[in-house]
């Protein structure tokens, strides 16, 4: 008797667990829009950082929040990230981002690897600095903590530059 009851209890649990949880549209994460093109145009007279990435790659996941910091700090600036990520699925694209959902760079969907190969991507992350003029002045393979202060470096003599090249006072 007691094991038909033990049963009873045991095949109830089994079975309420087994259930959907309900999800309601407002646990749903936004869409994000993504872009199709690179336009570096839009950012004339910007400091770049032009970040290609992917959501399997671990230095990649590790790059995000920096960036974000990076931009929120140099933004008022003249500091722009833009990146450019390489997944063949958007889905992929899609369940990264929603690990970041206050980032506000834009993200341009590459899964062909054209830009990729256009630029010469040969690592995972590549950033590329780019000046005000448009031209690259610093390209970082990699993400490294320990190369932070360098990164920043960077960005700190580039926002400093007038679009001529001189130091801004």
């Amino acid at each position: 008797m007691q094991f038909k009851h033990l049963f009873q209890i045991l095949f109830f649990v089994l079975s309420v667990s087994s259930l959907p949880v309900s999800v309601h549209a407002e646990d749903d994460p936004p869409q994000r829009e993504y872009e199709k093109f690179l336009d570096l145009e839009k950012y004339k007279y910007d400091v770049i950082l032009l970040d290609f990435w992917a959501s399997w790659c671990d230095p990649c996941v590790r790059s995000f929040p920096w960036m974000s910091e990076m931009e929120e700090q140099y933004g008022p600036k003249g500091f722009r990230v833009v990146t450019v990520n390489l997944d063949k699925k958007k889905d992929a694209v899609d369940r990264f981002m929603a690990k970041f959902p206050w980032i506000k760079f834009p993200v341009i969907l590459d899964p062909n690897g054209k830009l990729a190969n256009k630029w010469k991507l040969q690592a995972m992350p590549t950033s590329y600095l780019i000046d005000r003029e448009g031209k690259v002045r610093y390209v970082h393979k990699g993400f490294f903590l320990e190369q932070l202060s360098t990164y920043e470096a960077h960005i700190k003599e580039l926002v400093g530059e007038s679009p001529s090249g001189n130091s801004a006072k």
